[in-house]
């Protein structure tokens, strides 16, 4: 009885087993699991981006797929484009399909012989598809967005959720893709709608209806929550499942940044969901957390204090930027995300969804690991640090006019290389050390904005262009340094005797302070880079890290020390200078107008026999008047030759200031011939004695009017000394200029003057 039982429960098993392999459908795919067809129909290997990757799954207990399945024709294989309900009797396997042509486009096709076809009915199914947010084997994280775990097939398990316990007549295998359908509009954004398996029901291929919970806000209140049911289109969504649980599904869907933004926060990732940059500017797979935090500084990766996930809608794709996209890898860095997905680095101008993106950052260093969630924004400012205005056309139309002025430095460089009188005197050689500094200056920062790229392209390049800005800067503050106290010192000393001196001593001077002070500050700054007990690692120049210039200028002590700090003590330098400068010319004006006064009080004095002065007080002070350079060279050279003519018996001096007339250029005496016994301090003169005191007078052409007559001040200079008792023998610098080389001519010449 016993054996005729279990026979029996043998038997139905038996039966019962058939009938559920007779039940289940068995879809034959063309390809091994891993691969698809291409253009060629030849099945190749899936390519390594997830969003290709692509699988037929058959629905537990509804259906079986069998794997390679090309049909052996005799002929032809002819290539069947299918819909989700077919029934053709002559097709024999289906897959996938990957078409290069249509770049990356996939679709469904069924394979058949076209000569001989195969009489084998095997298909009377629909096929779903379902458009999984994240790849195979990963599942939807609001922190991570797609997490990966090993050995989990969360497609297989996302398909059997939907599916298993819901009555579809026909369903019984599942077309997978995996992402979201980008929109043509850069600017919508994704938004999620969270919602319980129980409250999911996946209509078709083309829609799915959820319910999710929204926040009803009252003003700025928040009065509670409620229920919303909505259908959501699968041409720019998708559903997975909700970290590793198959009781909550999450539907991302392309919507309008208009409709979602407004009401709710937003904001751009550089990379697709489960990447990140990972060593280098490359999408890497990684599973690192994108937690962005809005409305609050940022600084030094201070999100990841809390990563507690925010409600906001993500856009995905790097900005659409005119120009390059930067991003500061500065560990100062301080950043803010807004609501609306704009972001603001530092000071800088904010800088919308549309031309920002966040993305996290891992640079795994020898010294530190780089792990950072950080901005990235199109640049419109130039890599040496300036911070510029917001606007593309305020930053090329800057970049037009530093061409024009490097040209316009050059040019003048040129002009004054070329004219040795503009360069004879020290102002001229200090004015071209100038222009050198400021070509230089112009040059570099002029390459680096218009290629902003040295920092990624040639990081040595990079810091050597930096260096030589902060150098060249420097420098064209301290070659201004030169050239006011040069002014400075003239116009101090514009009424003291003339001291004669060493111009090149002097130049080598101006030069060491204006190379040499700067090249000391910037070897300084290139030890403060290599030595690590000076500065801490953010507090370095770091050429080269951020961009061509100092890491975060405004948060870096070096740049403080090295370059602020000496910029502003030149320019303070420069500032106090000029003041001087501007005190001394009113200061010698006043003395001239004194001067002026002085001079006709004494004209009329002398000249007028009924005025009664003089009425102004006598010049006491020890300084001389300024004497014209050209008369004092040539009045040296015809020392000897005044000697020779008038014997030993009487003595020569130079630039002599009569004590009783006022101390103007106008009555300095260039050569005065006296008696010995006077010696060369003529406090008291015996004026009494006619002829006693020769003035020999020279004349530079600036004495001489168009016609050859002396202009009246000289014409006044010799009338007066000739009433006080004077010899007056007038010569003209351009004879003696000519006539030196001959000195007998020249001998003659004087005496010809001192005879008349």
């Amino acid at each position: 009885m016993s054996l005729v039982f279990i026979f029996l429960i043998l038997l139905f098993s038996s039966l019962g087993l058939t009938t559920a392999q007779h039940n289940q459908t068995l879809l034959k795919k063309c390809c091994s699991k891993s691969r698809v067809l291409n253009d060629n129909l030849e099945c190749v290997q899936l390519v390594s981006d997830e969003r290709f990757e692509t699988d037929i799954f058959a629905i537990a207990g509804y259906g079986d797929v069998s794997y390679n399945n090309q049909p052996l024709c005799p002929g032809n294989v002819t290539l069947v484009r299918l819909v989700n309900n077919f029934e053709n009797d002559s097709i024999y396997c289906v897959d996938k399909l990957i078409s290069e042509e249509g770049k990356g486009r996939e679709e469904l096709v069924g394979l058949s012989c076209v000569d001989t076809p195969l009489k084998e009915q095997v298909y009377n199914v629909q096929i779903f598809t379902i458009q999984k947010c994240c790849p195979r084997y990963y599942h939807y994280n609001r922190l991570k967005q797609c997490v990966y775990l090993a050995g989990i097939d969360y497609s297989e398990k996302l398909v059997n959720s939907l599916f298993t316990e819901n009555n579809f007549d026909k369903i019984q295998f599942i077309n997978m893709r995996y992402g979201i359908k980008e929109t043509k509009n850069r600017s919508d954004v994704v938004n999620d709608y969270e919602s319980l398996r129980s409250k999911t029901n996946y209509l078709s291929s083309e829609s799915v209806k959820v319910v999710y919970q929204s926040k009803v806000i009252d003003g700025n209140n928040f009065k509670g929550a409620k229920f919303n049911e909505r259908i959501i289109p699968f041409d720019h969504a998708c559903i997975d499942i909700v970290e590793n649980n198959t009781e909550h599904y999450v539907v991302r869907l392309y919507e309008p940044y208009s409709k979602v933004c407004p009401s709710k926060k937003c904001v751009r990732k550089c990379c697709r969901p489960g990447y990140t940059f990972v060593n280098g500017k490359r999408c890497e797979k990684s599973n690192h957390v994108f937690a962005p935090r809005f409305n609050i500084d940022i600084h030094k990766g201070n999100l990841y204090d809390n990563h507690t996930a925010e409600d906001y809608a993500v856009s995905y794709g790097l900005p659409n930027c005119s120009n390059t996209l930067t991003v500061n890898f500065s560990r100062a860095q301080h950043y803010i995300i807004y609501s609306d997905g704009s972001i603001q680095e530092d000071d800088l101008v904010a800088r919308d969804i549309e031309h920002a993106c966040v993305e996290h950052v891992y640079m795994p260093q020898p010294s530190y690991n780089y792990n950072y969630l950080k901005p990235f924004v199109c640049s419109i400012y130039n890599t040496t640090g300036y911070a510029l205005n917001d606007s593309a056309f305020k930053y090329q139309l800057i970049t037009v006019l530093l061409i024009i002025s490097t040209l316009f430095a050059f040019a003048t460089l040129i002009v004054y290389t070329l004219l040795p009188s503009l360069h004879k005197n020290i102002h001229g050689k200090c004015l071209m050390c100038y222009f050198i500094c400021v070509c230089l200056f112009c040059s570099v920062i002029s390459a680096v904005r218009i290629n902003p790229t040295f920092q990624r392209t040639n990081k040595s390049l990079c810091v050597i262009m930096g260096n030589m800005a902060h150098y060249s800067t420097l420098a064209t503050v301290t070659w201004l340094n030169v050239i006011c106290f040069d002014i400075w010192n003239k116009f101090r000393n514009i009424r003291a005797k003339h001291i004669s001196e060493s111009y090149l001593k002097k130049f080598i001077l101006y030069s060491v302070y204006g190379w040499g002070l700067p090249a000391l500050i910037t070897l300084i700054m290139f030890m403060a880079q290599h030595y690590p007990d000076w500065f801490q690692e953010h507090n370095r120049p770091n050429f080269g890290v951020e961009n061509c210039w100092f890491e975060a200028p405004s948060k870096n002590l070096s740049f403080w020390i090295f370059h602020i700090v000496p910029l502003t003590t030149f320019i303070a330098i420069n500032i106090i200078l000029f003041s001087f400068t501007a005190y001394h010319c009113t200061n010698t004006k006043n003395q001239i107008q004194r001067m002026k006064l002085k001079v006709l009080d004494t004209a009329l004095h002398i000249e007028c026999p009924l005025y009664q002065g003089p009425m102004l007080p006598r010049d006491y002070s020890p300084t001389m008047p300024i004497v014209d350079q050209r008369i004092k060279r040539i009045c040296h050279k015809i020392q000897p030759h005044i000697n020779t003519m008038i014997g030993f018996s009487d003595r020569i001096s130079f630039n002599v200031l009569p004590p009783f007339l006022p101390m103007s250029d106008i009555y300095v005496i260039d050569v005065l011939v006296h008696p010995s016994f006077m010696g060369r301090t003529m406090f008291k003169m015996n004026l009494a004695q006619d002829n006693l005191y020769t003035a020999i007078l020279v004349h530079i052409p600036e004495h001489f009017c168009s016609d050859g007559q002396l202009i009246g001040a000289q014409a006044m200079r010799i009338r007066h000394l000739k009433s006080k008792g004077f010899k007056v023998v007038t010569l003209e610098h351009k004879i003696l200029s000519k006539l030196v080389m001959y000195p007998k001519e020249l001998i003659n010449y004087i005496s010809e003057q001192m005879q008349k």
